[in-house]
């Protein structure tokens, strides 16, 4: 446990108090024509070049059913990789952006 300068014990409240979460952003790629998530990868990494269209991509993820999940900083990146993605491969891949619900 974490102590403060007074001798006593920080609560977790305090330790996580000052750590921010980052925001990350989501775009799902699904194949057309049922390939598998490393077949899908495969295609992307020859034909997505993510510094030529300004993309920072956070990571890379397989999940069930064939699909590729792809994590980006903000939200315009997740556009732009979308739209580059539709180009390129649009007859053989479907991509979808994630947005977080709204609250009411």
């Amino acid at each position: 446990m974490a102590q403060l300068s007074g001798g006593r014990d920080k609560l977790y409240s305090e330790v996580v108090a000052g750590k921010a979460t980052q925001k990350v952003y989501k775009v799902t790629v699904t194949s057309r024509d049922n390939q598998t998530a490393e077949t899908i990868k495969k295609m992307m990494k020859s034909q997505i070049n993510p510094p030529e269209i300004k993309v920072g991509i956070e990571s890379i993820k397989t999940l069930r059913g064939g699909r590729v999940q792809i994590e980006t900083d903000s939200i315009q990146e997740d556009e732009i990789l979308e739209n580059s993605i539709t180009d390129k491969l649009g007859d053989k891949i479907e991509t979808h952006i994630q947005r977080p619900r709204k609250k009411e």
